[in-house]
């Protein structure tokens, strides 16, 4: 999945000029999403009782974040009361920070909001499973 991820990004600076500067950020932006995500899954791994629930509980999510992230529609486009939810998914600042890094040529600097809500999700998600996982020890 990383190396699909630098060719694509490759492809689009060079094939499609796409005007971010540099690599590095994007890289860094997909670890930490993959991360974020690979700790909800791991949460809701807490919640399912089998692998079939937890397939449905992905599911559950996945659909959401694809059409509410801004990915598909625009957030704006959304109904207000949705909004808020748009916000609470981890994919909406991915494509927000990728949409900076490819398509406006703005820095991490500019995009750590994104960074920090990404790594917000990650340590959440991590200590909210470690959480559930020792109350299941128990």
């Amino acid at each position: 999945a990383g190396f699909d991820f630098i060719i694509v990004s490759l492809l689009a600076k060079f094939v499609f000029a796409l005007p971010f500067r540099s690599l590095l950020p994007l890289v860094m932006l997909a670890a930490i999403f993959v991360l974020a995500l690979l700790s909800l899954g791991v949460f809701l791994s807490t919640i399912a009782q089998n692998q079939l629930q937890h397939g449905f509980l992905v599911i559950f999510l996945i659909v959401p974040s694809v059409l509410m992230s801004g990915f598909v529609f625009p957030i704006e486009a959304i109904p207000g009361w949705l909004q808020p939810v748009a916000w609470s998914l981890p994919m909406t600042y991915f494509v927000e920070a990728i949409r900076g890094f490819t398509l406006k040529g703005t820095t991490m600097l500019d995009e750590w909001r994104n960074f920090a809500a990404l790594a917000g999700f990650m340590v959440g998600f991590t200590i909210l499973s470690l959480a559930r996982f020792r109350k299941q020890l128990a």
